[in-house]
């Protein structure tokens, strides 16, 4: 049973991959780097981007990834940064700012939190954004740590409503399916397939590291168990 799972599993990340066509981040292996994918989000954002669209791409990601109602007039004044300074030693990844509003968006593929990130990066936006909230982007949505919530000394910490927590997998791939369809330029529609690949490359790959893992653990507990029932003489198999 469980050889024939991890077999789909594998079979699948395959097929996905025989059928993919030519991916530029996949030639320059980049696909699983952090900074390099994540300039490439802060491009399709940015409304002065490469792409040529205005303000297009940003709208949909606000409306549709953030759900932000207030979408439209925060893109009437929108500015995007990458790697945005709010100390000599920390760099945002992507802020999306406004006259009146201010998001921070940290984005986490296999690097691990920092000592106060999430936690630095929120008390600097509040200065900025009252209302504002870190957006924390992973492979699956998860939360960020306590290590990265919690202030350096300790005595403060976030919320978790203070953190948006969106992923790759879902969020990002929806997102980019909705940009596919809605564009006309050639160029362009190739681009978001591609980067969409590139997402995809990795989020499958780690889909059956994931399958393995669980696979071990429930092969080991279920051989655990079987051998303490046969090993307990005090059990009453016959009453």
């Amino acid at each position: 049973m469980f050889e024939t799972l991890l077999d789909e599993a594998r079979k699948i990340v395959k097929e996905n991959q025989a059928a993919e066509k030519y991916n530029i981040f996949k030639v320059l292996e980049v696909t699983d780097k952090e900074v390099m994918m994540c300039r490439v989000l802060a491009d399709f954002l940015n409304p002065h981007g490469a792409h040529g669209k205005g303000k297009l791409y940003l709208n949909s990601f606000l409306a549709e990834v953030l759900k932000r109602k207030d979408a439209d007039h925060i893109c009437e004044t929108a500015r995007v940064y990458k790697e945005y300074p709010i100390t000599a030693e920390r760099r945002v990844d992507i802020v999306i700012s406004s006259d009146d509003v201010f998001i921070p968006i940290e984005v986490k593929i296999y690097a691990r939190d920092q000592k106060a990130q999430c936690f630095d990066y929120y008390s600097f936006a509040k200065e900025k954004d009252s209302l504002t909230k870190v957006v924390y982007l992973t492979i699956w949505g998860s939360a960020p740590s306590q290590y990265s919530m919690e202030s350096r000394d300790g005595n403060a910490s976030l919320e978790s409503n203070d953190c948006i927590c969106i992923s790759f997998a879902d969020d990002i791939i929806m997102w980019l399916d909705t940009l596919w369809k809605e564009e006309t330029n050639v160029s362009m529609k190739d681009m978001i397939l591609q980067y969409k690949e590139a997402i995809e490359n990795f989020t499958l790959s780690l889909n059956v590291e994931l399958i393995e893992t669980i696979i071990l653990i429930s092969k080991s507990s279920i051989l655990s168990n079987t051998s303490t029932m046969f090993v307990d003489d005090t059990i009453p198999f016959f009453p």
